[in-house]
């Protein structure tokens, strides 16, 4: 039986790397991380680290070991993560999960870059082929199902926020320390 694409580990330059959907993972958890991000031109991984997160857009600085700097979306990307260490037996990897109110961000940010993707669409002149029109088209499509993803993944975070909300008054007067901690993301 075939593995599946995003369960293949691969060693490189020492990381235990793996394919994961970066949507599902707080942006932040990724600072100071050796990543890899698959360029279609290059037909190959290029390495680097992760310096910096812009909330405003969800993009993070690279430094690519290379030398070139350059901010990536890495949300809508191929790119290989190293592994965390397991927390739970049944997990691969444990990545901390994003708040709600950074995934609805994530959701509007897409949604923008949908429509003008749909408007370029639209836009095409009678001189450009059907293909290129269609073609935009798919790709807007694409990223519509991924905020729909994206957006139900909020709704199921922003109850799991709620319910912790609500858990803490009574672990505190139970003076328990122990509180759940936040949300992860187990790759299994």
């Amino acid at each position: 039986m075939a593995s599946r694409p995003w369960r293949r580990d691969r060693t490189i330059n020492g990381y235990f790397m793996m394919e994961a959907s970066l949507y599902e993972i707080d942006p932040y958890a990724l600072l100071n991380q050796k990543i890899q991000i698959y360029w279609e031109g290059e037909k190959e991984y290029f390495a680097g680290t992760v310096t910096q997160f812009n909330v405003d857009d969800w993009h993070h600085m690279v430094e690519y070991d290379d030398g070139d700097k350059a901010w990536e979306l890495l949300v809508l990307q191929n790119v290989k993560i190293p592994k965390r260490p397991m927390s739970r037996p049944d997990c691969r990897a444990d990545w901390p999960v994003p708040s709600s109110a950074l995934m609805s961000s994530l959701g509007a940010i897409l949604t923008e870059k949908a429509e003008k993707m749909e408007d370029g669409a639209r836009s095409t002149t009678h001189g450009t082929s059907r293909s290129r029109d269609v073609k935009g088209s798919k790709t807007a499509k694409q990223l519509r199902e991924l905020i729909l993803k994206i957006m139900a993944k909020a709704d199921r975070y922003e109850a799991m926020e709620q319910r912790q909300g609500a858990l803490a008054p009574i672990t505190t007067t139970m003076k328990s320390k122990t509180f759940q901690p936040a949300p992860q993301l187990c790759i299994r």
